[in-house]
């Protein structure tokens, strides 16, 4: 502690330079309500708002032991790894064996913190303190641990602990820097207020052992490690395994490509729900596992959602549709060919790359009921005949709206070649040509063409009956006009 020029007394704590970066502190100070935030800095100075040492030691109590927790961390990720891990699974719940494993770690790490604190001594470096300053101080200390005592109790009277609420923000940030801490990111609220009640219940066994302490019964500090526990093993992976990030080499991915946009955009939307499941991990950290779990999670997520639900996470709109029996749920097949298929995309351009050896993607698939499986149903003969029996094809009509020749050539051209609209509708004159005989059309990538896959590049013979009903003399017709398009009225809508 140091006394201002305002006879206030104030808390200060230096840290190294290598661990300061990496400290980021928001802790509560019980006498004025107020919410004290550091990220980043050298030192922590907090004023403790009097001039009354013995009050001033029992606020400095309230929020030494909660300061230096933030600094051991950092300081064990210095040292392990030299760096903040930065992979983090988003999970949508904790079971009660992860309950148990973050209680026992803050009720070991509390006393811990208690036993080094009393080692340290840092009032009294040399142990030349008389025995009535070491009494106020433990006098000091058992007040401190009382109080905390009693704000825990409140809080778990209440059994409604809210993150977003400002009494609780900084329980809440405390939270979500432990989880982060042990690898995960949990961000369903009732899930974080499930956390916070165990980490309450947790610190209040801790200081009611303090305070037995305190009163002289021995007590033990369990073994304990200075950062805490992985939830999930599998995340210790990712923080030895380094590399290009999902998102950032995904973007690579699409430029390299020359992808079209809403082929990006569906690819993109795809990954982005992968990275909310398990975060912007390193591409080569992604197991098979993760994949069937993505695929199975998107199993209960909507094909079609309110617009207020844009923008949220996969797991909460998962949530939100729980409630929702009447929204129908994206199909396994849909699943299997554009989620999956998307990733196993990407995976295999990653392999091309010497990012990764194998495709995690590669025979993941779920399961397709039979009565799924829907084939799609050729027109009848009769329906052929409705279509080509009305007067766009018999008297010559070409509505408004038709786009000129576009409306009778197309469902023409695609009746006798099989071809995709989009192909027949960015055919270019010079596409329709005549080689050994054949008339053909050139289906490529060229000037506002494109092709959905790079082996839909081909040939097509052009049938006879188009022949006969005229496509190369319109072919002649828009040539004399200068229009280099076959159906020049025709726009692009992507």
């Amino acid at each position: 502690m140091r006394r201002t020029g305002t006879d206030l007394w104030t808390y200060h704590r230096n840290l190294p330079a290598d661990v300061a970066p990496k400290v980021i502190v928001e802790v509560r100070l019980y006498w004025c309500g107020r919410v004290a935030k550091f990220r980043g800095k050298r030192a922590i100075a907090i004023s403790l708002g009097t001039s009354d040492r013995r009050e001033a030691e029992r606020r400095r109590d309230q929020i030494h032991a909660e300061i230096e927790t933030h600094v051991a961390r950092a300081m064990q990720m210095v040292r392990q790894t030299g760096m903040v891990p930065q992979a983090t699974r988003v999970v949508p719940s904790l079971n009660p064996e992860h309950h148990k494993t973050i209680g026992d770690w803050v009720y070991a790490y509390t006393l811990a913190a208690q036993d080094a604190e009393l080692v340290e001594n840092p009032d009294d470096p040399d142990g030349n303190a008389d025995i009535f300053a070491w009494i106020e101080r433990a006098r000091a200390e058992d007040a401190a641990i009382g109080t905390e005592r009693e704000a825990m109790e409140r809080m778990l009277a209440r059994r409604n602990f809210d993150p977003t609420d400002p009494n609780d923000r900084s329980r809440g940030s405390e939270i979500e820097e432990l989880l982060e801490d042990m690898g995960i990111e949990l961000p369903d609220p009732e899930q974080q207020r499930l956390v916070a009640l165990v980490v309450l219940r947790a610190r209040r066994r801790a200081l009611n052992a303090l305070q037995r302490r305190q009163a002289g019964e021995p007590v033990d500090t369990p073994p304990v490690t200075p950062a805490p526990p992985m939830l999930f093993k599998e995340e210790a992976r990712h923080a030895t395994i380094s590399g290009p990030l999902l998102r950032a080499t995904f973007e690579e991915f699409v430029l390299k490509r020359g992808m079209k946009r809403h082929t990006a955009n569906d690819y993109r939307n795809q990954l982005n729900r992968f990275v909310d499941l398990f975060g912007d991990i390193p591409v080569a950290s992604v197991t098979r596992k993760q994949v069937f779990d993505f695929a199975t999670e998107l199993e209960k997520f909507p094909a079609r959602y309110p617009e207020a639900w844009r923008g949220k996470r996969v797991q909460e709109i998962v949530k939100l549709a729980s409630s929702r029996p009447d929204l129908k749920r994206l199909a396994p097949q849909t699943i299997n060919d554009r989620s999956i298929g998307a990733l196993k995309s990407f995976f295999s351009w990653c392999i091309r790359r010497q990012i990764i050896e194998v495709n995690p993607a590669v025979g993941v698939a779920l399961d397709v009921p039979k009565s799924a499986e829907k084939p799609r149903d050729p027109y009848s003969i009769d329906h052929l005949r409705l279509i080509f029996s009305q007067p766009v094809f018999t008297q010559g009509e070409r509505p408004k709206r038709g786009c000129g020749e576009a409306m009778y050539w197309l469902p023409l051209i695609a009746l006798y070649s099989g071809m995709r609209l989009e192909e027949i509708g960015q055919l270019r004159l010079e596409d329709i040509g005549f080689e050994d005989g054949v008339h053909y059309f050139n289906v490529r990538e060229g000037v506002d063409q494109s092709l959905k896959t790079s082996s839909s590049a081909r040939r097509v013979p052009i049938h006879k009956k188009l022949i006969e009903r005229g496509i190369w003399k319109e072919k002649d017709r828009l040539q004399k006009l200068g229009e280099p398009r076959l159906f020049p009225q025709l726009k692009r809508n992507r």
